[in-house]
């Protein structure tokens, strides 16, 4: 069925981008494992920078400059800081295409997000004794409000505000240990690996949350998770190991929102599904599903979804290579719909699709439960992913490339929205140009080659998920690229874009705005559209106009 993204990837490159990163979400950084980034400063965070921080480099250690040996050594200072920020953000829709296929049945409809408003709150403590101990602690506040029309069951442009839950969420809590040569952090914290701005294939050690693309700050984004990782510098090469005990997964959402995965042109079986339980709940999401519905199979015991990763960094001849390991889950749900009730409620008659949808769960549960665990299967693929990352300096540009192959990715058959598992080889190469904090050029390549190998992950003769995949094809290249001028005065203009050559799709942010250093304020749009089955095709109905507030205290 669905559930995520087609890939992180895919993902990254829809999402609109934060005020540090390119594309992402996310898919939006810190510095990754391999150089140390020189990503341009958004004059958003004002004179002290609320972006993400990632000390060191997720694997390597900062080496320490000698000092003149005293009489008596000084005693150890102590800091304490206090930083955050608050954000404000409204969007409003201005598609003006139908919100679901012509005609469709009242339980077929897809809702649309009209209008947002949503509130965020980031606080973060660091505390530090000298240069051995640094503890850090952080937290997050989010509200929204929706206005949503043509919900399924209900007539007309029917609109209805949606009022979101209160969202506390704990963000990075860890200790960390350094000495001249080693390092060891324990908590929940942000690991980076890699060095790409737009499209982070090596940026696998935590999860994003994916249910809207209109988080501006990588702090909302990214979901620090628990974990031990320590570091040692042997000379020019660190070596780095990181072990994680539970698997978290992206935070995706399934029906109800308009970044959700279900969409018009989701096929009907699905549509119908989902808009039949509409009723009892606002959204879908994949972590929070309905028990009825779902069948989730998401690792939660202890070591059950755990997974281990090791990295090796080096210098050679100014450039700065590092190379992963990672052994654990991809973090897009496999989904998958007994074939047969797929079937059963896509020939239901409109109407009295209520009644057949209720009495299909019922027949089918027992068959598709000794089958597989059905009706509707959740759950993660676990995988191998190898990378390999570089960058180096030539002249005022900085070179920068991530490689990577996964033994298994998570994708979506276009025509059933069954999980389809396949492994994926991925390349980026991106150049950057950064004059100042407010002036730089970034541009970035990516190729993905999906395999045809399909790795087997139901126990089910009757897959039912061959033909095309959603968001990606066999050979997928596109090109991401962020434009960031001052125009005097504290006023700017930035602007960020997606292009995808295969599939043929694009997303474009374009924004002007005006910074103080702790106030800023920014105007802009997302225009998304491509050719069906791309992730512009998907989301075309997604064209929207924002403004947002951020304070950075």
């Amino acid at each position: 069925m669905l559930v995520g993204l087609s890939c992180r990837t895919a993902a990254a490159a829809e999402t609109p981008a934060d005020d540090d990163d390119v594309i992402e979400i996310v898919e939006e950084d810190g510095d990754g494992g391999g150089a140390e980034k020189k990503s341009p400063k958004s004059p958003d965070d004002g004179d002290e920078e609320i972006v993400e921080v990632v000390e060191a480099d997720g694997d390597g250690h900062k080496k320490k400059t000698a000092t003149p040996k005293a009489d008596a050594a000084p005693a150890p200072t102590s800091t304490l800081m206090l930083r955050g920020f608050a954000r404000a953000t409204g969007l409003g829709g201005i598609e003006t295409r139908p919100h679901a296929p012509e005609n469709a049945p009242l339980e077929e409809r897809v809702p649309y997000e009209r209008a947002a408003m949503m509130q965020q709150v980031y606080a973060e403590v660091r505390y530090a004794r000298g240069d051995s101990l640094r503890a850090v602690l952080s937290g997050s506040l989010a509200y929204s409000l929706r206005l949503t029309e043509g919900s399924a069951l209900e007539s007309g442009p029917a609109r209805a505000i949606k009022s979101g839950q209160l969202e506390p969420v704990l963000r990075e809590a860890y200790v960390g240990f350094f000495s001249s040569r080693a390092d060891l952090r324990i908590g929940q914290q942000r690991i980076v690996w890699g060095n790409s701005d737009a499209i982070t294939p090596n940026d696998i050690l935590n999860a994003r949350d994916m249910r809207t693309r209109t988080l501006m700050d990588p702090e909302l984004v990214h979901l620090p998770t628990l974990a031990a990782r320590a570091n040692v510098e042997l000379g020019r090469l660190t070596l780095g190991v990181v072990a994680q005990p539970f698997f978290v997964p992206d935070r995706t959402s399934l029906y109800g929102g308009s970044w959700a995965i279900i969409q018009p042109d989701t096929p009907r079986t699905q549509r119908r599904l989902f808009g039949l339980y509409a009723r009892d709940t606002k959204d879908v999401n994949a972590d929070d599903a309905p028990p009825g519905l779902v069948d989730s199979r998401a690792p939660t015991k202890l070591l059950e979804g755990a997974s281990v990763g090791v990295s090796a960094k080096v210098n050679l001849g100014g450039a700065d290579i590092s190379f992963y390991y990672h052994w654990g889950h991809d973090r897009t749900p496999f989904v998958y719909l007994d074939p047969v009730l797929a079937k059963r409620i896509d020939a239901a008659p409109p109407g009295a699709v209520n009644g057949t949808v209720i009495d299909a769960l019922l027949d089918q549960r027992k068959t598709a439960e000794a089958a597989y665990g059905g009706p509707l299967l959740l759950q993660y693929v676990r995988r191998h992913h190898v990378g390999f990352d570089a960058s180096t300096t030539i002249g005022p540009l900085v070179v920068r490339t991530d490689m990577a192959f996964d033994s298994a990715s998570t994708f979506f058959s276009r025509a059933t929205m069954n999980s389809i598992a396949r492994p994926t080889a991925q390349g980026v190469l991106g150049l950057e140009y950064s004059a100042s904090s407010e002036k730089a050029v970034l541009l970035e390549g990516w190729y993905m080659r999906l395999f045809d190998q399909e790795v087997p992950v139901v126990p089910t003769l009757a897959q039912a998920n061959t033909g095309p995949v959603l968001f990606a094809e066999r050979d997928n290249v596109g090109v991401a690229a962020a434009v960031r001028w001052p125009l005097g005065g504290g006023f700017l203009v930035e602007t960020r874009a997606f292009i995808g050559v295969t599939p043929r799709w694009y997303m474009v942010r374009p924004e002007v705005g005006w910074a103080s250093s702790t106030f800023t304020i920014r105007a802009g749009a997302i225009i998304v559209d491509g050719e069906a089955g791309s992730t512009g095709g998907h989301y075309r109905r997604n064209d929207g106009a924002y403004l947002t507030a951020r304070y950075t205290f």
